[in-house]
């Protein structure tokens, strides 16, 4: 068989047990747990193929003979990708026969969580209200009763180490995985293989930020006179931002959000590319506690002819619930960002298509990021945000939130910080030194040396990502997209002076998401905004006073008004579907406003 024949090959294989997986995957985290046999059978034959000896050595005899010849050519390109995927994923008998143990803990403590009973005792009745971690947390930061904002904080910590042993077990099960495959940890194993750098450059990254980011915390004790207990963890959100969570919400009603993200994304010239989506947009019991996007069919090629991605992505939408419309809307636009990602892959080989290794997670979460960030920019606010009566967003709302949150800055990297800390723990203890006692006791440390909270908290352990093989170690992509968004908001600001609407964006975006991980995110992000990733835009950002803040935003905001408009129609080339589960209650195949009319009536019937 010919080198050609033989990459047809493999991409063909490649997608169809890709497919198969996925598709679980996607059954499986929407809560239908019937499927977990067939998912740990369908993960168990896609790590056969990354581990086949003969595929491997098949393309190093087609790449060597292909170096003698051509070693610039295309095909040389292609096969030396393909033998970079395998040799990042061969496994010894040992290694494979660990890991499958490892995706059995992960799929026990997958059904555990779906089954967790979780919730909070009403201190006035006694009565048991039964809810998830993420409807505690938005009720920490918009119940104006203080006492049942306690008995929120308290019902998550009481669940929040439900799993500890378990995830004991999987660091330690995990990290022996790394050490067959010649690493030091798994952290470190996870960063070299998606990153291509090492724990060490990562943690450092973060470590070199962490006094910048706790400069504000000497003005949050002084609030504490204006703000009694601010520095509780159940009272900081809804003291600093829980009126304006409140305010804002009309102004975020969920009927809109499909439109707003429609026409925002419309906007910036993208398009998804004949793509085909379904959405999971609505919280249930069961259901993953966490947005994500998945693209079960990444686009591939054959006969030269571009096949269009198919995509899965979820939210949590909480109907009723305050400040959901807002979390939702960041939620939609970050994974719609994944996905209009997903789906202007260009690369020929579906194995650089999809979101696993060689991917780089900041990258991926770069572009994600950047448009949840959009989401929440008050150029679209003052255009998209309305009441369902079609009352504007003003922006003195802005600068009111400005200056009362703005001891709140550098919170969210302090966040994500946090995780990557609390991970470096967990991954370089000795595993005698690993107990429920010293995991908590870790995570109750860094939400007091972190965040200078009165009370310590085991959030970290509601984080889901810890949990899962292939989002943990994985937390810094989020604040390493951090920096790159700020890079890029400068860039096109620099250039164009405002954001929202900016036609030229789009385009220039899914130029480079065409790349996706044919490169190294270092090369990658040096082609999407002319240098190299660094702390400088994010920090600066930072340091810049609610004066500056406010007087940028007015200025972006009125050359946004000037040379840009809100679109007429919505246009994203996509053909997308509404779905609970396997059920499918809505689409846009006729058109866009029938999608919108679907969802307006599925949230009626809540």
């Amino acid at each position: 068989m010919s080198a050609h024949g033989f990459l047809s090959l493999l991409n063909t294989v490649y997608t169809d047990i890709h497919y198969q997986y996925e598709s679980l995957f996607r059954k499986k985290y929407m809560g239908d747990l019937s499927c977990a046999d067939d998912f740990a059978q369908a993960s168990a034959i896609i790590d056969a193929f990354k581990a086949n000896s003969e595929y491997r050595a098949r393309i190093r005899s087609l790449l060597d003979h292909e170096n003698k010849i051509n070693p610039h050519s295309e095909l040389a390109r292609r096969l030396g990708q393909w033998d970079r995927y395998f040799s990042l994923q061969s496994f010894s008998d040992e290694a494979k026969t660990l890991k499958q143990e490892i995706d059995a803990r992960e799929a026990s403590i997958q059904t555990a969580m779906a089954n967790l009973t979780s919730g909070y005792t009403n201190p006035y009745t006694g009565e048991f209200h039964q809810k998830t971690w993420a409807w505690l947390g938005m009720m920490m930061a918009t119940n104006d009763d203080g006492q049942l904002r306690k008995a929120a904080f308290m019902g998550r910590e009481e669940t929040s180490a439900a799993f500890v042993e378990d995830l004991i077990r999987l660091v330690n099960a995990r990290n022996r995985f790394a050490r067959l495959m010649g690493y030091d940890h798994f952290y470190d194993y996870k960063a070299q293989t998606e990153e291509r750098m090492s724990a060490q450059e990562i943690w450092s990254l973060f470590e070199e930020m962490i006094p910048f980011l706790t400069i504000p915390h000497a003005e949050i004790r002084e609030m504490e006179s204006v703000y009694p207990d601010l520095r509780e963890p159940r009272e900081f959100a809804y003291r600093l931002n829980g009126d304006s969570l409140k305010r804002d919400d009309p102004y975020f009603p969920l009927e809109t959000i499909l439109d707003v993200w429609g026409r925002s994304f419309t906007g910036l010239g993208i398009s998804y590319r004949g793509a085909t989506m379904n959405l999971d947009l609505l919280e249930r019991k069961g259901k993953y506690n966490n947005g994500f996007c998945h693209s079960p069919r990444p686009v591939s090629y054959r006969d030269n002819q571009r096949s269009p991605c198919q995509i899965n992505f979820t939210c949590t939408a909480i109907v009723g619930q305050i400040g959901s419309g807002q979390s939702t809307g960041n939620t939609l636009f970050h994974e719609g960002g994944h996905a209009a990602h997903f789906a202007n892959m260009d690369c020929q080989d579906v194995i650089l298509n999809t979101e696993y290794i060689p991917q780089s997670v900041a990258w991926a979460e770069t572009q994600s990021m950047f448009l949840d960030d959009i989401f929440d920019n008050i150029q679209r606010k003052c255009r998209y945000a309305k009441t369902l009566d079609g009352t504007s967003y003003p922006f003195h709302f802005f600068d009111e939130s400005v200056r009362k949150t703005y001891v709140m800055r550098g919170r969210s990297m302090l966040g994500i910080a946090s995780v990557v800390l609390f991970e470096k723990f967990l991954y370089t203890a000795r595993e005698d030194e690993l107990t429920p006692a010293t995991v908590c006791a870790k995570a109750r440390e860094l939400s007091v040396t972190l965040f200078d909270q009165a009370t310590p908290s085991l959030r970290l352990l509601t984080i889901p990502h810890i949990y899962s093989r292939n989002s943990s170690c994985y937390y810094h992509g989020y604040g390493m997209a951090t920096l790159a968004v700020e890079q890029r908001k400068k860039y096109f600001t620099d250039r164009d002076g405002y954001l929202v609407d900016n036609h030229r964006i789009g385009p220039e975006m899914m130029a480079v998401w065409a790349l996706w991980s044919s490169k190294p995110s270092s090369e990658l992000f040096r082609d999407a905004f002319w240098s190299s990733l660094s702390t400088t835009a994010f920090l600066t950002s930072l340091d810049r006073s609610p004066d500056q803040v406010i007087a940028d935003a007015r200025r972006a905001c009125s050359l946004a008004d000037d040379h840009s408009r809100i679109s007429d129609t919505i246009d994203l080339d996509c053909t997308v579907a509404l779905v609970e589960g396997e059920s499918v209650y809505g689409t846009n195949e006729a058109w866009w406003e029938s999608l919108s009319a679907a969802w307006k009536q599925r949230l009626r019937k809540t």
